[in-house]
């Protein structure tokens, strides 16, 4: 990474594009990278890029004619300072900054020292893989890009509800340029006045990355309103070591990072309610009824399912795999909401989650990267780990300051016991397969094994989708600034529209790449033999004469386990003492 970047500051472009004469200037700056840095001091870099294109000769990598043209050029530089809007990985550097800055400023006070973050030449070693860090930014660029046009041409000739007037008022005194005429003692009118008036500016571009226009301040509001933005996360779940980080789209133009800002995470927090109600002992094969139900302790409350489709009867695998609303409200009925927003805090979500029923179907706002971290807890079978992005800080004269050491499991927190993270892994890895999350199999043709989930906020103003291997959980949410923008219908709004894809796009190039099997191919840890007979069941019956044989097959299920087990009595509670859940 660091011959790129030196190539891309000089010359504008990659290593393996330099020519003969370009390599010899870096080469000659080995020697003293001040006294021959061809920005500052180009005769005598020339002069010593020229020595350099001697011993070229003499060691018989020129010929004599080749060395003395080289010899003739001027350099010629493209020099292009990378600042802190270009390059990779901008908004983790950005909160990397911030962080480190509040690091810095403790550490100083602790050991009586006085490191500074901008000019003490300290090295910050980071987690962040560069390949797939790169990978994970084209994805969201490619399928944000293809997106936004969809959504525009869904929106065309219908009334926009993001121009509401409140709304656009509310966004031009939140705007730098309103806060700037006030302090400068601009009144309403005035100011009024100036964001009605066209001017010359550039803003950001889906094709081009930036073009210019002539607009009003008004129109340029009303114009980024409406453009989408994602997050985009991937961590290693058994370490905790992040290696990509997507926070928006452009950094010079949304410095908001979505891995970061909290939303609304629809049906992604689902898969909570039913470990809770696992660990409340309600069995996974229980026969619940798929009907709409009002709750009259909950002001009537009527949580319908999003395809309006009810009937027949449902285990827990089946009704998460699909996704059905009324199943899980009866589900945290009856686990408690409390005990599920707890579960929620301990498997790694830091908001506050408001212990209210409505939480089963995500009404909690939680960042992308807790969200990750959850479900990481799923993927580590049932052990919660905090996220690792900083490797370790090393001065100028190589004392180490801070070191992740890897080795230490003392933070790891136990949310969840192995057998029910491997059955909730179970049922996630059916949300793929038959579920809401079937699109990686029958589009994008994913062979790999795969658990996961897809959200959808209210108005289909926040997609989500969450997706991993023992290995990787890899997370992306999309959506706009303001919750009021948002797809009409559920069709093109879902999370499997929206932030699906962007997983997959990921994924289809780390699959290309063998580097990266150990993440891709991973098998989940079979089921053991009590968690195996507690899921044997079929995942849905249109009525319930199927659970007459339902319960003689973990009848006959459970005798197998026993005997075995050598006559150890399986931890599993039987499906025959499990009524149906009306």
């Amino acid at each position: 990474m660091a011959l790129e970047w030196l190539v891309n500051v000089f010359f504008n472009k990659a290593p393996s594009e330099l020519n003969v004469e370009e390599a010899a200037v870096l080469i000659a700056m080995l020697k003293a990278t001040t006294i021959y840095n061809p920005l500052n001091n180009p005769e005598g870099a020339k002069q010593r890029r020229n020595t350099v294109l001697d011993l070229m000769y003499r060691y018989e990598y020129l010929t004599q004619a080749q060395r003395d043209s080289f010899q003739q050029l001027p350099i010629r530089l493209q020099y292009t300072r990378e600042s802190h809007n270009d390059g990779i990985a901008t908004y983790f550097r950005e909160s990397l900054r911030v962080e480190l800055k509040e690091w810095l400023d403790a550490y100083n006070k602790e050991h009586k020292t006085n490191y500074n973050l901008y000019t003490d030449g300290l090295k910050i070693y980071t987690t962040i893989n560069a390949r797939m860090q790169q990978m994970a930014e084209k994805a969201v660029i490619t399928h944000l890009k293809g997106l936004q046009t969809a959504f525009d041409k869904h929106w065309e000739g219908y009334e926009k509800p993001w121009e509401d007037e409140r709304l656009l008022k509310l966004a031009r005194q939140t705007s730098t340029r309103y806060q700037e005429l006030k302090l400068e003692g601009w009144d309403e009118a005035a100011i009024d006045s100036i964001f009605n008036v066209p001017v010359q500016m550039t803003v950001y571009d889906w094709e081009k990355g930036s073009k210019k226009v002539k607009m009003s301040p008004m129109d340029s509001i009303r114009y980024y309103f409406q453009l989408l933005n994602a997050g985009f996360l991937a961590m290693e779940p058994n370490t905790g070591v992040v290696r990509a980080w997507v926070g928006g789209t452009e950094y010079k133009y949304f410095k908001y990072d979505h891995v970061q800002s909290l939303r609304q995470v629809g049906s992604t927090f689902k898969p909570v309610v039913y470990a809770a109600a696992i660990r409340k002992g309600i069995h996974p094969c229980s026969q619940i009824s798929n009907r709409l139900v009002s709750y009259p302790q909950y002001e009537n409350w009527r949580p319908k399912n999003s395809d309006g489709k009810y009937g027949g009867f449902y285990s827990m695998e089946g009704a998460l795999s699909k996704s059905i609303n009324s199943i899980t409200v009866n589900l945290i009925m009856r686990t408690g909401s409390k005990p599920v927003a707890e579960l929620a805090n301990k498997m790694g979500v830091t908001s506050e989650i408001p212990a209210v029923p409505s939480i089963a179907l995500g009404a909690a706002e939680v960042s992308l990267f807790d969200m990750v971290r959850m479900y990481g807890t799923f993927a580590n079978r049932g052990k919660s780990v905090k996220p690792v992005y900083i490797s370790k800080i090393v001065d100028r004269n190589g004392n180490v300051l801070r070191k992740h050491n890897e080795e230490v499991t003392s933070t790891q927190v136990e949310a969840l016991t192995e057998d029910e993270a491997d059955m909730m892994n179970k049922m996630l890895q059916s949300a793929i397969n038959t579920g809401t999350g079937i699109r990686l199999r029958y589009r994008y043709e994913f062979k790999t094994p795969l658990a996961g989930k897809t959200g959808t906020s209210q108005n289909h103003s926040d997609g989500w989708f969450i997706g991993y291997t023992p290995s990787l959980v890899a997370g992306a949410w999309v959506g706009a600034e303001s919750p009021a923008v948002y797809f009409r219908d559920l069709t093109l709004g879902q999370g499997a529209n929206t932030a699906l894809p962007i997983f997959a796009e990921f994924w289809k190039q780390m699959l290309a790449e063998a580097q990266y099997d150990r993440y891709t191919k991973e098998d989940f840890p079979e089921l053991s033999l009590s968690a195996k007979s507690m899921m044997n069941c079929s995942t849905f019956a249109k009525s319930d004469s199927l659970y007459k044989v339902n319960r003689a097959k973990a009848q006959e299920n459970s005798r197998a386990v026993e005997v075995g087990m050598n006559g150890v009595q399986p931890k599993a509670t039987l499906i025959s003492n499990e009524k149906i859940i009306q």
